[in-house]
């Protein structure tokens, strides 16, 4: 399938088993989705999947640049 690339997916069950989740994201074009899923005030939305994490993860750990936190 599109895009090609190699990638990992988990289901929230298994994300909340985990004592520590990651989330590495790079880049301006991903500035958006990182404020809508971690930015201040937000909630859990069914249209960003991610945003779910801070309700499901033991501990949650988001790494960005600066372009990608450019909307926080």
């Amino acid at each position: 399938m599109e895009p090609f690339v190699p990638r990992v997916s988990f289901t929230f069950e298994a994300i909340a088993r985990a004592r520590r989740v990651v989330v590495l994201v790079s880049g301006a074009s991903k500035a958006e989705a990182v404020a809508a899923a971690f930015g201040p005030g937000t909630r859990p939305d069914p249209h960003v999947p991610s945003s779910y994490l801070p309700e499901v993860a033991q501990e949650l750990l988001v790494l960005t640049d600066p372009a990608g936190a450019g909307r926080l």
